[in-house]
């Protein structure tokens, strides 16, 4: 799949009881994929949120949860194209 748990530093064996989420440690062009990014993590909550609003578990605070996610979302996005711009996307820069 690409994605190099063993090469995060915050990777340690976990109980089969939970899970462990890691994050992307270092930029992607110098580290390799080696976690989530808040990106596709906020996905992955959006689409659950999505699935439960099609269905029988649908309500107004999942719609509101929904659509505080998906402004969560936009707002990464525009961090982005704004480190795209200023060419320090990739980066630990500021």
């Amino acid at each position: 799949s690409g994605f190099n748990t063993a090469g995060n530093p915050s990777y340690q064996e976990a109980p089969r009881d939970f899970q462990t989420i890691l994050f992307q440690n270092g930029p992607i062009n110098e580290a390799g994929v080696n976690g989530l990014t808040h990106e596709a993590l906020l996905a992955i909550v959006a689409d659950r949120l999505r699935s439960f609003q099609a269905g029988p578990f649908s309500c107004k605070a999942n719609a509101c949860a929904l659509t505080h996610i998906e402004e969560a979302m936009h707002w990464l996005q525009q961090r982005t194209l704004e480190r795209m711009r200023r060419g320090v996307e990739g980066t630990n820069q500021k």
